[in-house]
């Protein structure tokens, strides 16, 4: 299937995903559940794209993501604000900063999956949807978000085709 025909609200191929740690995880993953049955969208599981629309065997990727996870370690990410944009995988996010290390992990991404390195901005989605930018900005202020430090503990590859609700995890690494 060609990028252009697939709908705005489905993913394509596979993910490698930093998951955060049991802490972040459970403070983000209330605030995605009140943003997602607030506004009728989907809900997911935490987390910062450092990879997507990844086209490869299933096995290749979780292959490549464990030699991925080789080269990482736990690393702590400066979050400094939430914001939003009209894309309806980045609605609302939280920013985050680059940092050596997380700019180095994504390097090292691009190599070991062959993808040639774009712009990368790293964030935290916390709502998809195709909102009007007043409802946006009605969730960023329901939220109440003060500046993080969100640690990262884990690297996952997920099947992220087809709709939010079908994405499942493939393979999970502890970072050291």
């Amino acid at each position: 299937m060609s990028q252009e025909k697939i709908p705005y609200d489905e993913g394509m191929g596979y993910s490698i995903w930093l998951m955060p740690d049991p802490l972040s995880s459970n403070k983000l993953g209330h605030i995605i559940k009140k943003l997602s049955r607030t506004y009728a969208s989907p809900s997911f599981k935490p987390h910062m794209t450092l990879l997507g629309s990844i086209q490869m065997d299933k096995s290749e990727v979780i292959k490549r993501a464990s030699m991925l996870s080789d080269k990482m370690r736990k690393m702590r990410v400066h979050a400094p604000r939430i914001s939003e944009g009209p894309s309806y995988f980045k609605s609302v996010f939280i920013e985050v900063e680059h940092a050596k290390e997380l700019s180095r992990c994504y390097s090292a991404a691009c190599e070991i999956f062959s993808i040639r390195a774009g712009k990368f901005n790293p964030h935290i989605s916390l709502l998809y949807g195709r909102l009007a930018i007043r409802e946006r900005e009605k969730a960023i202020n329901l939220i109440g978000y003060r500046t993080h430090l969100i640690s990262f503990n884990r690297l996952c590859a997920f099947n992220t085709s087809g709709k939010v609700e079908s994405w499942k995890r493939i393979a999970s690494f502890a970072l050291k």
